[in-house]
């Protein structure tokens, strides 16, 4: 075995060293102008008391301290993680309060968005692995993937597949929205991102969903096309699932993610036939690109016309 020894003695540190140190000390501090700014005393974030009928929003709440425990393990102080902590608990408590988390999880969204909110949690297990209450709710989160809580029945074990694209604590939430009237109405900050659809009659450009009728149209066809099946967004869970794993070893957490990413593996080896869209023949799906969407028969394209993407 090599074997290396220092021989030459540091005298002083590097300029560069002592500058990170000092952003380091500067940045322990900042945290407390933030709370008294933008908390109150038991560390809920100062916000309205009433929640709309929107699913998205949770994830805009833990991000505002989800780096908290991570900045810790890279070196900033102790109270980062006792303050990362307590922000995580109350803050899961306000979203309880206001409805869009159900038993300390989210009650059902896109795993895009849900993943910005646990990184969070991740990063407060890999900080202090010996945390039994959040190793409990690791275990708790994870499952609900395994189908371990009957009130949230996600997966299929059967296709392989989570039951719909919005899922969580409450099972598959499905549909894009919870109205009534399903809408996809005009917005400026989303006109960059384009139609949601190109084959809905009478919406030919993105503003067109100015006009309520067609945007109305446009959103009872995300009702129906997004609002059940898997979608390759999905694939998320994996690291709720390997948290688990890690706090644990338990080898069914294990099995999970290999069982379900070797379902994914198969369907982009596959290759699909042409789809039809609007009376013109679409390419087929080339073997070794992954499908975004797939239906709860566990068919590509079951909601689409048969389109491997569009999910």
């Amino acid at each position: 075995m090599l074997t290396l020894t220092a021989s030459v003695p540091l005298d002083a540190p590097p300029a560069w060293a002592v500058l990170e140190r000092a952003l380091f000390d500067l940045m322990d501090r900042s945290v407390h102008p933030f709370l008294e700014k933008y908390t109150r005393p038991d560390g809920t974030l100062i916000w309205a008391d009433r929640w709309s009928d929107s699913r998205d929003g949770a994830d805009d709440f833990y991000e505002s301290s989800y780096n908290w425990p991570l900045y810790y393990l890279l070196g900033g102080g102790d109270h980062l993680l006792t303050q990362g902590q307590r922000q995580w608990d109350a803050i899961t408590k306000q979203l309880t309060e206001l409805g869009p988390v159900l038993d300390e999880y989210e009650r059902g969204y896109d795993q895009f968005h849900q993943s910005e909110s646990y990184i969070y949690f991740y990063f407060l297990c890999l900080a202090d692995p010996t945390n039994e209450r959040n190793r409990e709710r690791a275990v708790r989160f994870a499952g609900l993937y395994l189908n371990e809580n009957p009130d949230a029945p996600n997966y299929d074990p059967e296709r392989k597949l989570i039951r719909a694209p919005h899922n969580g604590s409450g099972g598959p939430r499905w549909g894009h929205t919870d109205s009534p009237e399903p809408s996809y109405g005009w917005s400026a900050s989303m006109r960059t991102y384009g139609l949601p659809y190109t084959d809905i009659e009478g919406v030919r450009e993105y503003d067109d969903l100015k006009d309520p009728t067609l945007s109305r149209r446009m959103g009872e066809a995300m009702q129906e096309r997004m609002g059940k099946g898997d979608v390759a967004g999905n694939l998320m869970v994996t690291s709720l699932i390997a948290n688990a794993f890690l706090l644990t070893g338990e080898e069914k957490y294990r099995r999970w993610i290999v069982e379900y990413f070797n379902a994914w593996r198969e369907r982009a080896a596959g290759s699909a036939p042409p789809a039809e869209q609007s009376g013109q023949s679409e390419r087929p799906k080339p073997a070794g690109l992954l499908p975004d969407n797939v239906g709860l028969s566990g068919d590509v394209g079951e909601y689409l016309d048969g389109r491997w993407y569009g999910g």
